[in-house]
């Protein structure tokens, strides 16, 4: 618990949280140690994180958040004021998060992709990886469909609250 303040630590002891200490050296971050944990806990999972410390933490917290994503049925993180959804197969984003919607792959290329109620809907698409294919696209209807093949997205809602 290395990201942990010293009085968050003490509130957590006194809720009598179980908390598990790793050394501060270590391979993976906080956050990869407790989504390894919540692996075999829960189907869902929402991160809140801030944007206005280290770009590389909060890129870490997308990549961790990428990689843990087909171990649950909902993966979200809000970052800053941007909402994001992690999807390995289906998923669902509402407009109440904000109608400017860009969709990425992480890792490796993406395929079978398709979007549905967005003004560039997609139909069997193919993402290679690093592609801005799905920047800036806009959100039609209060709630749009997402699903892939083969692949990881993460969807970006802006400026969401």
């Amino acid at each position: 618990l290395d990201s942990i303040s010293p009085t968050g630590l003490k509130w957590a002891k006194e809720q009598n949280i179980a908390i598990k200490e790793f050394s501060k050296d270590k391979d993976k971050s906080d956050l990869e140690l407790a989504l390894d944990e919540a692996k075999g806990i829960s189907k869902s999972i929402f991160v809140i994180g801030s944007d206005t410390g280290r770009f590389d933490h909060a890129f870490g917290v997308i990549a961790a958040l990428g990689s843990a994503t087909p171990f649950f049925r909902e993966c979200h993180a809000l970052i800053g004021s941007s909402y994001l959804t992690f999807i390995c197969q289906n998923g669902e984003i509402y407009s109440t998060n904000g109608t400017t919607v860009s969709v990425f792959t992480l890792g490796a290329a993406a395929s079978g992709v398709a979007l549905q109620g967005f003004r560039w809907e997609l139909v069997n698409a193919y993402l290679p990886s690093g592609s801005t294919l799905g920047l800036s696209n806009e959100l039609l209807e209060e709630v749009g469909t997402i699903s892939v093949d083969d692949g990881v997205l993460v969807v970006v809602q802006p400026n969401s609250i």
